[in-house]
């Protein structure tokens, strides 16, 4: 799947996809950690970020993702997904938005650092 972003920086519409989509270990100063999901620009090489995540998004996503493959795999032998299952994927689903838009929050806007110790840019 590919979807077209414009740079934060240049404005320049780049094409995302798995294979330019990038991920970061890093903390900010007082080194609470963030995984980053991000892109460089193809003009620029500005590092836009698209997704923050933290340990706690990372075991709901986990959760959203076994009950998916749960249920696709009862479509799969016709059989019936359960509405438990249903409202328990939109629960989670809705969960990791808030924490996601939560970390974003926390996290825009500040000097983000590798364990290196170098500035994220």
């Amino acid at each position: 799947m590919e979807i077209i972003i414009a740079c934060e920086k240049c404005g320049k519409e780049n094409t995302i996809n798995s294979i330019n989509l990038k991920k970061a270990d890093l903390h900010d100063a007082e080194r609470n950690c963030v995984r980053v999901t991000y892109y460089a620009c193809d003009d620029c090489g500005h590092k836009n970020i698209v997704q923050y995540d933290d340990v706690e998004t990372r075991g709901i996503y986990s959760k959203v993702e076994h009950i998916v493959v749960k249920c696709m795999r009862k479509r799969i032998k016709n059989e019936t997904v359960s509405p438990k299952d249903k409202k328990k994927q939109e629960r989670l689903s809705k969960q990791l938005k808030r924490k996601r838009e939560a970390l974003e929050k926390q996290f825009s806007g500040k000097e983000l650092y590798m364990d290196d110790g170098k500035i994220f840019s």
